[in-house]
């Protein structure tokens, strides 16, 4: 999908169905003056998780953990589910190849809207798949919603209202000392940096999320107007989070089987419940494409009629001297191993397209009859014939 065609599908699907953040007063305005923040910090043992054994379980990053402990704990406080966040993110992806940025200085700041579906608070590996699939079909880490929405001419985008007030803004800052740690005269001040802005401008958001690992444990803090806001909400929001955060990462960190989800592979078209399909049978899946025309026409008379022998390619070979049957199925394996279209699947039920499947290890289905026993040439040919049509009854499809 291109990026314009995803972010006005964004705006026009999720406009008017978005429920707000109820508020515990209705205050006009929004001062910088009212700001008030509570914060909680984790321990380091699950700080360390949260940076290293929790991502194996589902194949994901810092920011789909916290999201999903975010969103649960936004379920938990106000009974919502749905949110809509405005995420904030360092803008220096990959987005251009050879684009060579280290002598930048700075961040690159990209917000761009995202809508989190906390339908399925209750089974936590599925709430987090659905996070991580949210992320991942955003294009190129949300760069191209400010360039549609700032720098694209008015032509372009007349029909665009950019009519998304995300009430929430959401920012994981990174680790602050993984840099700091190697240089001795360096450390993190615990000092305030006191006011960076004056207290009479205007709060964007009613609430602001932002959060950074120092000193090896992870700080979140939840900014808000206390005209808007009780303490004691806030204080149940923030403790929400924490204990749902603490929830996902005991519940990774005990996964022994690794899961994937659809943006995990090159076709991406596919369900969660598709993939969950596909691993339970091909638990070592490499990778997901769609079929080629021809691929598709191959498999649509294989539909059409099972019995047919089109595209079915049959050899054989009459060899002299000695047969070194290890050999033989050693030498098929290694080809197997090389070669991915050797290893692949072709799947057409309970999916939404026909895929195939490409696996990490496939052993060769080597078969090895010895049939000297048989004396009679004739009866040799006739076991080959009636062998040769057996098999050509097989269908992988």
């Amino acid at each position: 999908m291109k990026e314009k065609s995803y972010w006005e599908q964004l705006e026009s699907n999720i406009a008017n169905i978005v429920p707000g953040i109820p508020k515990d007063f209705h205050v006009e305005g929004n001062d910088v003056k009212d700001t008030r923040s509570v914060s909680v910090v984790l321990e380091k043992e699950e700080t360390e998780l949260l940076l290293s054994g929790v991502n194996r379980a589902f194949n994901t990053e810092i920011n789909d953990i916290l999201l999903t402990a975010f969103g649960l704990g936004m379920n938990k406080t106000f009974g919502l589910d749905r949110v809509l966040v405005a995420l904030e993110g360092h803008g220096r992806e990959e987005i251009l190849e050879d684009m060579d940025i280290n002598r930048t200085v700075g961040w690159f700041t990209t917000v761009y809207p995202v809508l989190m579906d906390i339908s399925h608070a209750g089974n936590p590996g599925r709430q987090i798949k659905e996070i991580k699939e949210t992320l991942r079909r955003i294009p190129n880490k949300g760069i191209g919603y400010g360039i549609l929405k700032y720098l694209t001419s008015d032509e372009n985008k007349k029909e665009k209202a950019f009519g998304l007030k995300p009430q929430i803004v959401f920012n994981y800052l990174g680790q602050f000392d993984s840099d700091v740690k190697q240089k001795s005269f360096f450390e993190i001040a615990g000092e305030s940096v006191g006011n960076v802005q004056s207290p009479h401008n205007r709060r964007q958001y009613e609430l602001d999320v932002s959060g950074f690992i120092a000193n090896d444990r992870l700080t979140m803090t939840f900014s808000y107007n206390e005209t808007h806001f009780k303490p004691e909400t806030m204080a149940v929001l923030a403790d929400n989070f924490k204990s749902e955060l603490c929830r996902m990462i005991a519940f990774c960190s005990a996964k022994e089987k690794k899961e994937f989800t659809p943006g995990d592979f090159t076709y991406k078209g596919l369900s969660i419940e598709s993939v969950d399909r596909l691993m339970e049978v091909y638990p070592d899946i490499q990778d997901i494409y769609t079929l080629t025309p021809m691929q598709e026409g191959m498999l649509f008379h294989a539909l059409l009629d099972d019995s047919s022998s089109s595209y079915f390619e049959q050899m054989s070979y009459r060899l002299q001297g000695e047969l070194d049957v290890r050999l033989v199925e050693r030498s098929l394996n290694e080809l197997f191993k090389r070669h991915d279209i050797l290893r692949t699947a072709f799947v057409h039920k309970d999916v939404e397209s026909s895929v195939q499947v490409v696996l990490k290890d496939r052993v060769v289905g080597f078969y090895f009859e010895d049939i000297h026993g048989i004396r009679v040439r004739e009866g040799k040919e006739n076991f080959i014939r009636e062998f040769k049509k057996k098999i050509s009854n097989v269908r992988l499809i």
